[in-house]
């Protein structure tokens, strides 16, 4: 069963964070052959810019590291916080 979205304050559309990392990862992967790993995946729904994001964790794992080194991307949150934002690196 889905997460019951919450009502836009932002102007921005929903996002499913499990479902954007998931997705990012994908992407990413296809980037470069090179050894790629998933830190973990956050829960829960976000409003924001899912186009935004994902250019800007596509440019950091192009420009983070040497080819030769591994990386990898996730998000996650603190759900004790009521204010808490997922973190994708």
């Amino acid at each position: 069963m889905e997460a019951a979205r919450p009502a836009p304050r932002t102007g921005l559309p929903a996002v499913d964070v499990k479902e954007l990392t998931d997705g990012l990862n994908t992407k990413v992967r296809g980037l470069a052959i090179r050894e790629w790993g998933l830190d973990g995946s956050g829960v829960g729904i976000i409003e924001s810019d899912r186009q935004r994001l994902t250019q800007a964790v596509i440019q950091l794992a192009q420009k983070r590291r040497a080819a030769h080194e591994p990386i990898a991307t996730g998000s996650g949150s603190d759900p004790r916080s009521p204010t808490a934002r997922p973190v994708f690196a």
